[in-house]
């Protein structure tokens, strides 16, 4: 099981997790006042194939003012999936029938409204397609199917497009995380010692433990017992990792502004240049090098500067002036020494002399 998988069915089992969901549709169907005491999970379907089997995360069955016997799914996602339509359709069927097989359905008992949630955590954005879209053109569309897909894409999705509360809100802001300085720990606490239920309080440390470990390894090597454990061992890794996270930061900085630059054609700045230099490991002398290499090229082109290598950026010499080099003066140096010792990450060493 992954670690997106294991997160989510250590918290999709709780009452208030799924009354959030549950209140959630009947307000987007406008299904009236959940019915709490009606609220009771389901054994999931499951597909299967000659390579996997796939089983749902989660399914629920409530009554609400307007119906009995809403049906509520949830299938988490990791990665984009072409045939995801197909197969919620698939779930969703497979759920009614299991409620026919306990109860059948009939001209005196219609079926009940069937949701299925689809939460997304990728890396990359994800709008899921209509089932309709997934057929060849000469496909005659028919009405619009009954059966209901709720698509969310956590990471990416308008912060202010989540139409639930806390504990689930919190699972949405938690996925939004980038890096640690993206965490507003006091926030985090405030918010997870709101909660009344100890037990969903140590699985959503959990899930918390594992959404962070999962994009850097070295934070939260183990689960945090207490919330302010938590607090504790986020500020510690932050105090242990702040030069790394300083240059991290100002990394980012200067490859948005190199990137933005070449895709308008404006004027790249040399210290940015630089920046990336100093954080993908050059030199510091090779890098004061470069750098008047850059200078004396008087509006270098923002043109094949950069190039991804495995996830890093690396700077590229695209064009190499004239040797010996020309138009260099003393000031020049003084002035990509003085630029490149206001890096972030220049190093901190006090002897280290330039050339």
């Amino acid at each position: 099981m992954g670690i997106t998988d294991q997160k989510y069915k250590n918290i999709h089992d709780f009452q208030a997790v799924v009354m959030c969901w549950a209140e959630a549709v009947a307000q987007r169907y406008g299904l009236g006042r959940v019915d709490q005491d009606s609220l009771v999970p389901l054994p999931t379907s499951s597909t299967s194939d000659r390579y996997q089997e796939r089983i749902g995360d989660g399914a629920w069955r409530f009554d609400t003012e307007v119906g009995p016997g809403v049906l509520v799914l949830t299938e988490v996602q990791a990665e984009r999936d072409f045939m995801a339509p197909v197969r919620f359709c698939q779930y969703l069927c497979n759920q009614l029938l299991l409620e026919h097989k306990a109860k059948p359905f009939g001209p005196d008992r219609l079926l009940p409204l069937t949701v299925m949630v689809s939460l997304y955590t990728g890396s990359s954005p994800w709008a899921l397609a209509d089932l309709s879209q997934l057929f060849a053109p000469y496909v005659p569309r028919g009405s619009e199917s009954p059966l209901q897909v709720w698509h969310f894409d956590m990471k990416h999705m308008d912060a202010d497009a989540v139409p639930v509360s806390d504990p689930v809100r919190l699972l949405f802001d938690v996925e939004r995380y980038r890096k640690v300085s993206d965490i507003d720990v006091p926030a985090l606490v405030q918010r997870l010692d709101a909660l009344q239920d100890g037990d969903l309080k140590d699985r959503l440390l959990a899930f918390i433990s594992l959404t962070l470990h999962d994009f850097d390894p070295r934070l939260l090597l183990q689960t945090p017992q207490t919330t302010q454990e938590l607090g504790e061992m986020v500020e510690a890794y932050r105090i242990t990792h702040a030069d790394e996270l300083r240059m991290t930061a100002a990394q980012t900085a200067a490859q948005t502004a190199i990137q933005t630059a070449a895709q308008t054609t404006a004027r790249i700045r040399l210290e940015d240049c630089l920046e990336v230099l100093l954080a993908c490991g050059t030199d510091p002398s090779a890098a004061l090098e470069l750098g008047l290499d850059l200078l004396v090229m008087d509006d270098f082109p923002a043109l094949g500067l950069l190039v991804h290598t495995q996830g890093d950026l690396v700077l590229l010499r695209t064009h190499i002036p004239p040797q010996p080099r020309e138009g260099v003066t003393a000031d020049d140096r003084r002035y990509v020494k003085k630029l490149l010792q206001g890096c972030h990450s220049y190093p901190s060493e006090e002897h280290l002399e330039l050339g």
